[in-house]
């Protein structure tokens, strides 16, 4: 994850990255930060079939957020 943020920081516009930072938070379990760098591949990429691929991916995302459970409130 660090050398894919160090690699953002010098090159901003190269959209790989963030589909590849975007598969580095899922394996450590940061869905919410898997979603933004799949929002962000989306928004710059001029590839049209992995534009696609990402925002299938990200809605399979979406809907299993959607599906978790919240954990109950702590009422201790």
């Amino acid at each position: 994850e660090q050398v894919l943020l160090e690699a953002m920081r010098i090159n901003p516009g190269f959209d790989l990255l963030y589909s590849h930072l975007a598969d580095a938070l899922l394996a450590q379990g940061d869905t919410a930060g898997a979603m933004q760098a799949l929002e962000r591949f989306i928004g710059m990429t001029l590839d049209r079939a992995a534009r696609d691929q990402a925002v299938q991916r990200l809605a399979a995302l979406r809907q299993a957020q959607a599906a978790t459970p919240s954990a109950p409130a702590d009422t201790i």
